[in-house]
């Protein structure tokens, strides 16, 4: 993609980078005007606390400021962290993932609230439970 004309969109910089657009597309321009990601994407957000959402072929991601993805993974959605977590979304099931791209807990749910506290609720085919900051599951009640 030819960057050497001006920008459909560009943002404010916000934590070194700002997000532009582009015929469509997407990038993050450093203060250098270099372009953190080598492929344009269908969708970015700003940086905060490090990473960045981002969208493309229909499914999200997060990317550091070194330009990398968080996670091999590609998800259906993913939130903004809160509290150190992010709730990602993969084939109808929930997840919290940490900023270093670890899922914190092995078992995906069918709902998953954002953490209020320490925990977060949690429903598991119709039955509540609540999920801890380490991952782990609590019956209601």
């Amino acid at each position: 993609m030819n960057t050497d004309k001006w920008f459909d969109y560009c943002g404010d910089f916000i934590e070194g980078t700002a997000r532009v657009k582009l015929c469509e597309q997407w990038n993050v321009m450093k203060i250098d005007t270099s372009m953190l990601l080598t492929d344009w994407v269908d969708y970015c957000e700003w940086f905060a606390q490090g990473l960045c959402r981002v969208k493309d072929k229909g499914k999200w991601n997060y990317i550091t400021h070194q330009g990398e993805y968080l996670s091999k993974t590609w998800f259906d959605w993913v939130g903004h962290f809160n509290h150190g977590h992010s709730r990602v979304m993969l084939d109808g099931k929930w997840n919290y993932m940490d900023p270093k791209g670890n899922l914190l807990s092995k078992k995906w749910v069918n709902y998953l609230s954002e953490f209020n506290g320490q925990f977060a609720e949690a429903i598991i085919d119709g039955k509540v439970f609540y999920m801890d900051k380490e991952g782990c599951l609590h019956s209601h009640g």
